[in-house]
C-alpha cells in the first residue's frame, strides 16, 4: 500500500448520522459536482498530503511542467516576425483547429479545477472542521499544514492561470512552423505539457480517491449544528398529511412555501424562512 493511504479501519471514533443537516445538503451539492471529475496528481497530493511520496511526486511533476512551458514560450516569443510572415494556408488551418480544440480542453480543464478548488475550501476541507470532529487522526507538523496549500496553489497556477494562456500560445506557436506536419506536432506538444499532471495518475491506482473524500465529508457533516448560522421559520399552519403538495422555492426571499391541497378549491400554504450568516 501507498506510504499514509488511510483505509475504514484506521477510524479512530466514528459519530452516527445525522448531526448536520446544512452540512449534509452542503457536502451532496460539492460531492455530487465532482462526479465524473478526472482527478490529477495535485488533487491526489491535497487528498493525501500526510503521503510523503504522493507530495513529492506532485512537486516532480509540477517542475517540469513550469521547464516545459518556460522553455516553450522562451525560445518562440522572439521570433514574431516569422508568425507575421507565415502565408502556408495549410499551417493556418491546422494552427484555427488545433486552436478550437486547445480552447474547449482548456475550458474543460479549468472547471475541472475550479469544481475541486470549491469543494477543497468546503466540503472536503479538513480546515473547516474542528480537531474534536476529525474522525481521522493524523500527526501534524508545519509540514503537513502547509502541503495540503501547496497542492492547492500547483493546481490553480497549472490548470488555471498558465492554463488561460495556452490557447494564445497556441496560436503563436504554431505560425512558427515550416510545414504541416511540424504543425500538426507543435499543436499536441502544448497539450502534452498540461496533460502531464493527469498522465501519472495511473502510478497511484492503489489510493481510494472516492474513500477520501468520504472520510473528509463525514468530518465535515458530523461538525455540531449551531443555531446562529441558520435558523427557519415557518409561518402558517402545520402541512397537512397524506395529501398532494405543491412545492416553490423563492430565492429571493430564502423562502420555500409548501402548499397543501384541502379540497378542490382550497389549498394551505406553509412558508419556511431562512435565516442566517450560512
Amino acid at each position: 500500500p501507498i506510504p499514509g493511504h488511510i483505509a475504514r479501519k484506521d477510524f479512530q471514533k466514528h459519530k452516527s448520522f445525522p448531526r448536520n443537516c446544512f452540512h449534509i445538503m452542503l457536502a451532496y451539492k460539492a460531492l455530487t459536482s465532482l462526479v465524473g471529475h478526472e482527478y490529477n496528481i495535485y488533487e491526489l497530493a491535497y487528498l493525501n498530503y500526510h503521503s510523503q511520496w504522493v507530495y513529492y511526486m506532485a512537486c516532480l511533476i509540477f517542475s517540469i511542467q513550469i521547464i516545459l512551458f518556460y522553455v516553450v514560450v522562451n525560445d518562440n516569443m522572439l521570433q514574431y516576425e516569422a508568425a507575421m510572415e507565415q502565408k502556408d494556408s495549410f499551417i493556418i488551418l491546422i494552427d484555427l483547429s488545433t486552436t478550437i480544440f486547445i480552447v474547449c480542453f482548456c475550458y474543460g480543464q479549468w472547471t475541472g479545477a475550479q469544481s475541486f478548488l470549491r469543494a477543497a475550501k468546503g466540503v472536503i476541507g479538513q480546515h473547516l472542521v474542528a480537531e474534536d470532529d476529525l474522525v481521522i487522526k493524523i500527526d501534524h507538523s508545519p509540514k503537513t499544514e502547509l502541503r495540503p496549500r501547496l497542492c492547492l496553489l500547483m493546481n490553480q497556477i497549472i490548470n488555471q492561470h498558465l492554463l488561460c494562456s495556452a490557447p494564445f500560445i497556441n496560436f503563436y506557436f504554431l505560425l512558427l512552423s515550416t510545414n504541416a506536419m511540424d504543425a500538426l506536432l507543435n499543436g499536441f506538444s502544448l497539450l502534452f505539457i498540461f496533460e502531464l499532471d493527469d498522465y501519472i495518475l495511473p502510478l497511484f491506482a492503489g489510493i481510494d480517491i472516492e474513500d477520501k473524500l468520504v472520510i473528509n465529508a463525514h468530518d465535515f457533516i458530523m461538525v455540531p449544528p449551531v443555531d446562529e448560522d441558520l435558523s427557519c421559520k415557518q409561518i402558517g399552519p402545520d402541512v397537512l398529511q397524506d395529501v398532494k403538495l405543491y412545492v416553490s422555492i423563492v430565492t429571493e426571499q430564502k423562502m420555500i412555501n409548501i402548499y397543501s391541497r384541502e379540497s378542490a378549491t382550497k389549498y394551505n400554504k406553509t412558508s419556511f424562512v431562512f435565516e442566517g450568516p450560512r
